[in-house]
């Protein structure tokens, strides 16, 4: 079995590790970990889990008609993975490298670990241009971020992903607490959506108007409620790549070319968004 382990990437498109896990035209699981210790982490709330949650359906929806299968589990992904490990033997793991806070770093060391252990190939993929050891952030990242932002988009065929994904049965230790169930499931109409629809609808009406006051705006907290693209948090959960979301920007010049000093606005502070998760992954003592 190769199992996708889906993080901050929660979307089907341009997603170079389930393109990688589809290529072995072998069984794949879809799997995604709320992880308590990540859970209850100081930087995280409620509000965090239930875009994560939307998100997740979102993708279980756009998989139903395909009669493909999405995986979630309740606890710390060693535990989950040496269950699914003793009861149907993976052979590759997929994930994105994650950019994360203390507790995500030290849990994916010691994955790495147990894979070793375990003689389990884990593939992580660079994730938005971010280069991991890398020690000093030079004119040749830019470079680098601008070719990956014009490499052609990863294409996922949902019709063959459903031909290899697989269920499997978790026991009840693994199923979300009701309680937990419950917080996910409130609704809150002051926030953002999860989800690739919503994603998608925010960027294009950014794209066709909002964009127009985008430079003039972005700093008035009124106003830069409407005319900002209010993408960050598809962003940050991976919705969108950041890929798409250039390159989206980048064929509005070419549609809306009175607004091309608007999207080159834009497009700038898009390399600032990967410029400073570059920090973080450079100076980790920053968190």
């Amino acid at each position: 079995m190769h199992v996708v382990w889906f993080k901050r990437d929660l979307r089907l498109q341009d997603h170079a590790p389930l393109a990688a896990a589809m290529a072995k035209q072998q069984p794949i699981l879809l799997l995604y970990v709320f992880e308590p210790s990540v859970m209850q982490y100081g930087d995280s709330d409620i509000r965090h889990w239930r875009f994560v949650w939307e998100s997740i359906t979102a993708l279980q929806q756009q998989l139903q008609p395909h009669e493909a299968t999405f995986i979630v589990a309740y606890g710390e992904v060693l535990e989950v993975l040496a269950y699914l490990q003793a009861n149907d033997a993976i052979v590759n793991l997929y994930s994105y490298e994650e950019t994360g806070n203390a507790i995500t770093f030290s849990r994916d060391k010691a994955v790495a670990a147990w894979c070793k252990q375990h003689a389990i190939s884990w593939q992580e993929f660079p994730s938005n241009g971010i280069i991991r050891g890398l020690r000093k952030r030079t004119a040749v990242w830019n470079k680098h971020w601008f070719e990956v932002m014009h490499a052609p988009q990863i294409t996922i065929d949902v019709v063959q992903l459903a031909a290899l994904t697989k269920s499997i049965f978790l026991p009840e230790r693994f199923h979300l607490p009701q309680g937990i169930q419950t917080q996910l499931l409130a609704k809150n109409k002051s926030m953002q959506p999860g989800g690739v629809y919503y994603a998608q609808q925010y960027l294009q009406s950014f794209i066709r108007e909002r964009a127009a006051g985008y430079s003039y705006h972005i700093s008035k907290p009124e106003k830069a409620r409407f005319h900002c693209s209010r993408l960050s948090a598809y962003i940050a959960y991976g919705n969108m790549s950041v890929r798409q979301v250039y390159q989206a920007s980048q064929q509005a010049v070419q549609q809306y070319p009175a607004l091309k000093k608007q999207y080159r606005f834009f497009q700038s502070r898009l390399l600032w968004h990967c410029h400073f998760i570059q920090k973080f992954e450079t100076q980790c003592s920053i968190e």
